[in-house]
C-alpha cells in the first residue's frame, strides 16, 4: 500500500488516492502499512514532526486510518522531509490497484485539450470580428478605390465565446 501512495502522492488528488485506497486495501493491510509508516519516520527520526496518530477502533477504521497515512505523508512533504523515507516496493504488482487510463496522467492531457478548445473558440470569435470590421459593411469585402482586389474574409456565423 505504501508503494501506491508514495508514487502517486503528488501525481493524483488526494481524494482520488484515498479513494482508491480505501476500496482496494482491507483493514489488515492499511494498519500494517500505517504501523510500517509510523515505524519509519521514528527511525529516520522524523517522527517529531508529526501529530499524534492512534490506533484506529470501530466503524470507519479504514477511512480514518487512510487518512492518517495521507496526513503522515503530507506533513513530510511540507517540512521537505518526504525524502528521506525509505523508498517502499512491492514483490506483487496484483496488491497494487490499478488506475483507470482517463485518470491521473490522462486527466491532464484532457484538461489540456479543453484549454485548447477554448483557446481556439476565442481566437475564432476575434477572427470574425475582425472580418466584420474589414469588410466594413460591405458584402463583398471590396472598396472601389482598392488597387488590389483582395477576396472577402469568410463570413462568421455566430460563435460563441467561453
Amino acid at each position: 500500500m505504501l508503494c501506491f501512495v508514495m508514487s502517486r502522492y503528488n501525481k493524483l488528488d488526494l481524494k482520488y488516492i484515498r479513494d482508491i485506497t480505501i476500496g482496494f486495501y482491507n483493514a489488515d493491510e492499511v494498519n500494517a502499512a500505517k504501523k510500517q509508516l509510523l515505524i519509519d519516520t521514528k527511525d529516520m527520526k522524523l517522527d517529531s514532526l508529526l501529530s499524534r496518530y492512534p490506533e484506529r477502533q470501530g466503524d470507519g477504521r479504514v477511512s480514518r486510518e487512510v487518512d492518517d497515512i495521507l496526513s503522515i505523508v503530507q506533513q513530510l512533504d511540507e517540512s521537505t522531509s518526504v525524502q528521506y523515507l525509505p523508498c517502499y516496493v512491492t514483490d506483487n504488482m496484483d496488491k497494487v490497484p490499478s488506475i483507470k487510463l482517463d485518470d491521473g496522467d490522462m486527466r491532464l492531457m484532457i484538461n489540456k485539450l479543453s484549454t485548447m478548445e477554448a483557446m481556439v473558440q476565442s481566437l475564432q470569435s476575434t477572427v470574425c470580428s475582425l472580418s466584420a470590421a474589414m469588410n466594413g459593411g460591405n458584402p463583398s469585402g471590396n472598396s472601389r478605390n482598392d488597387v488590389t482586389q483582395w477576396p472577402p474574409l469568410p463570413q462568421c456565423s455566430n460563435v460563441s465565446t467561453p
